[in-house]
């Protein structure tokens, strides 16, 4: 295949905007959920905190047809919403003894078929330092619970069964806490992740303010810098490699559908293709996280990155306009990078080895802030 000129990237096809942008619209809904409160208990008060970034929204997922997505939203903040869905009704909750759970991921999202919910909770779990709660506000940790589980859709529309599935986990986790056991629900995934911890007593608001600060050039910057991410730390940073001022894409004509080349033009003049990146910033919105040869869009939301096709279409920062470009000059009539064929699958079987539910694994919709990697 005749290479393309590297100084003229934005005349690989000449597409009409309106045919690029408004085939295929794709949007997003958004889905408000209730769980029906639990019981109380009468020896034990559960406070929920996060630290999450959003903490009305668990996540996303694909609409059953059609390239439609589907926001999922709580009705209070994820903190709020669950301290009252654990603890209805209670009056005399000084009285009672006290666990606090820190949740840094409580999120849900589907197969891609829709016929299966997951959800992935990613928590430390407090109790009182001694009986000095009321005077210092102190707290030890118990242990980190990272766990993912799923459910299937009975009720193909019923999403809040995953609110009163995690709910009971919670309670079910605080419970044999307190009466120094280990149980676990039978929809469980993966194992517990259950860590003692001798650590000195700590201010649960102390660790909020720290851990919501996310101190990183990417977050801080109000722009992406132009230019190629060797790693996710580049990325993080904001320093994309300084040896590539002009790159751009090309179909790669000897993988499946939709799949590119990223190319810059070397030092000495030759044409280099990236085989290992983290991403590229092609300037403006127009930001991808490679994965092998694809280039999936990506875009700021708050403290985190979002996968694009999960921004409802009017307020889409990324339209991914050079990818359409690129895929259209080869396969024809094929270049949606929203398309709900393109909904990416996160591979877990690792951690369900001895698991005996469905072989189905989540989509994924945002990118880890800690790793660099997809996730929900």
């Amino acid at each position: 295949m005749k290479k393309l000129n590297p100084f003229f990237p934005f005349l690989i096809v000449f597409v009409s905007l309106p045919q690029i942008l408004f085939s295929q619209i794709e949007q997003a809904y958004e889905i408000k959920l209730h769980a029906n409160k639990l019981k109380n208990i009468d020896s034990l008060y559960i406070t929920i905190k996060t630290d999450q970034v959003n903490s009305l929204s668990l996540g996303y997922i694909n609409n059953k047809q059609g390239n439609y997505n589907q926001e999922l939203l709580l009705q209070d903040s994820l903190g709020r919403y669950f301290t009252n869905l654990l603890n209805p009704n209670l009056t005399n909750k000084e009285q009672l003894s006290n666990i606090v759970w820190l949740c840094h991921e409580l999120t849900f999202t589907t197969d891609s078929s829709g016929l299966y919910l997951f959800s992935h909770l990613n928590a430390d779990v407090y109790k009182p330092f001694a009986s000095m709660e009321k005077k210092t506000g102190k707290f030890l940790k118990l242990i980190t619970i990272d766990t993912l589980m799923n459910l299937p859709m009975v009720d193909s529309n019923n999403y809040s069964i995953g609110l009163d599935s995690m709910a009971h986990f919670i309670r079910n986790t605080s419970l044999a806490l307190i009466q120094n056991t280990r149980q676990s629900p039978s929809n469980r995934i993966s194992n517990l992740s259950l860590q003692s911890n001798n650590e000195a007593s700590v201010s649960i608001d102390s660790l909020l303010a720290n851990r919501g600060n996310i101190n990183t050039n990417i977050i801080k910057d109000s722009l992406v810098n132009k230019g190629i991410f060797k790693t996710f730390k580049d990325f993080l940073n904001n320093k994309p490699i300084s040896n590539a001022i002009y790159f751009w894409l090309e179909p790669d004509t000897l993988k499946e559908n939709g799949d590119i080349k990223l190319n810059y033009l070397g030092t000495d003049s030759s044409i280099v293709t990236v085989t290992n990146a983290w991403g590229v910033c092609f300037g403006a919105n127009e930001l991808y996280k490679m994965e092998g040869s694809k280039l999936i869009p990506i875009e700021k939301k708050g403290n985190y990155f979002i996968l694009s096709k999960y921004v409802d279409f009017p307020i889409r920062k990324n339209q991914a306009i050079l990818w359409r470009r690129a895929v259209g000059a080869y396969w024809n009539g094929d270049n949606n990078p929203y398309e709900r064929k393109r909904t990416l699958i996160l591979n877990t079987k690792k951690d369900r080895a001895e698991s005996k539910s469905a072989i189905v694994d989540p989509i994924a919709t945002k990118i880890d802030m800690r790793t660099g990697m997809l996730t929900f």
